[in-house]
């Protein structure tokens, strides 16, 4: 189920949300997506960064709204931090683009991911993790501005 959330008061039709419930919230008012896990069918997450799909390696470039398609993604630890930009090794597949992408961050500790649009694999295979998804209807911000948000 996709939940309209604002951060840092911003308009609430800017942000789309999918994934776990937490305790950390992003913003005031956020909404949080229901998810109900199936019997043994989840794993549980303990990862703590958070991923942005980009379009270059330069945090003054642009998130790139595809998820499994996009060039790169910019790891953030927002216990210190460290920022980390991976090579997307899906975005040229002829298939499987989003759950190649999705395994790829949870094996980096990804729990959180910030992207413009997530296909239907990539989102029942984030989900299957319990990785938190925020789909983002603004994709002319800058990968700066969304770490300073998000901090």
């Amino acid at each position: 189920m996709t939940n309209t959330a604002d951060i840092n008061n911003e308009p609430a039709g800017n942000f789309r949300h999918r994934g776990r419930n937490t305790d950390k919230a992003m913003g005031k008012g956020e909404r949080r997506g229901h998810t109900q896990g199936k019997p043994g069918g989840r794993r549980k997450s303990n990862n703590r960064f958070i991923a942005i799909s980009a379009e270059n390696k330069d945090v003054n470039s642009k998130m790139d709204a595809r998820f499994g398609r996009c060039n790169y993604f910019l790891i953030f630890n927002p216990e210190n931090n460290n920022l980390e930009f991976i090579d997307n090794p899906g975005k040229h597949a002829s298939g499987g683009a989003g759950p190649m992408a999705a395994e790829l961050l949870v094996n980096k500790g990804v729990g959180k991911i910030l992207s413009g649009d997530f296909g239907p694999k990539a989102a029942e295979a984030l989900e299957a993790m319990n990785v938190e998804m925020v789909t983002l209807q603004d994709t002319e911000q800058t990968l700066e501005s969304l770490i300073q948000k998000i901090q």
